[in-house]
């Protein structure tokens, strides 16, 4: 049992929110050592958006995938590196879905406070307008660009 490996989901890692906000998903607990702040920040940066828009669900059994435990100080080691991954896959899938609605290509799109922008200036699209009524999904790759 312990040695299995299911690809991980991009939703049960993280959400991006109908109003713009993110939810970053860990089976860690909060012990005091500050790990809820370390993830929240993890995310905010690799997707590009305000630190307090970034929400931690915790140890949630209803939402949170499996983890064998929090313990020995390894939370941050373990979980960092995933959840970065996640949000990279995240912001990446955003700027997918910006392509068509921004009428640029990928290459000419980056992000900025919550939304894809085109780096010549003047077109934007919000996380919340590219995840309307059609949430992100799927399976997160071994190597996504950070």
């Amino acid at each position: 049992m312990w040695d299995r490996h299911e690809p991980e989901r991009l939703e049960q890692r993280i959400r991006v929110e109908s109003d713009g906000t993110i939810t970053a998903l860990s089976g860690k607990i909060e012990f005091g050592q500050g790990i809820r702040t370390a993830f929240a920040q993890i995310v905010a940066d690799e997707l590009d958006v305000p630190f307090e828009r970034v929400n931690v669900v915790l140890g949630d059994t209803d939402q949170v995938p499996f983890d064998f435990g929090t313990f020995g100080s390894h939370s941050v080691a373990q979980e960092a590196p995933l959840l970065r991954r996640a949000a990279a896959f995240a912001r990446h899938e955003l700027i997918g879905r910006a392509t068509a609605k921004l009428g640029l290509p990928h290459e000419k799109l980056d992000t900025d406070a919550g939304s894809v922008v085109g780096i010549e200036g003047g077109k934007r699209a919000s996380y919340s307008e590219l995840v309307d009524s059609d949430p992100l999904t799927g399976t997160i790759p071994d190597r996504v660009a950070l």
